[in-house]
């Protein structure tokens, strides 16, 4: 069965660290171009098997850069510095 497509929100860059055979994915960075060096960071664990890489989203992932990146609350200021 195949995933649905998504991408990654605009003005992000990111990083994925996968096991040597590619089976799993050990962490998906997510920051944004041109961000300073010394903002904070945000760790998301997230429970869903996720699909998502460097060059595709899934569904959760986007939301959460939605969330992390766009909506402007204040639990995340300076994330998106």
């Amino acid at each position: 069965m195949g995933h649905k497509c998504y991408k990654h929100i605009d003005g992000v860059n990111v990083k994925a660290k996968f096991s040597k055979d590619l089976r799993f994915r050990y962490r998906l960075e997510i920051t944004l171009k041109n961000s300073l060096t010394y903002g904070k960071t945000a760790c998301v664990v997230m429970q869903n098997p996720s699909y998502a890489d460097e060059d595709v989203a899934d569904k959760s992932v986007q939301f959460m850069e939605k969330i992390v990146f766009q909506k402007g609350l204040p639990e995340f200021e300076k994330v998106a510095d």
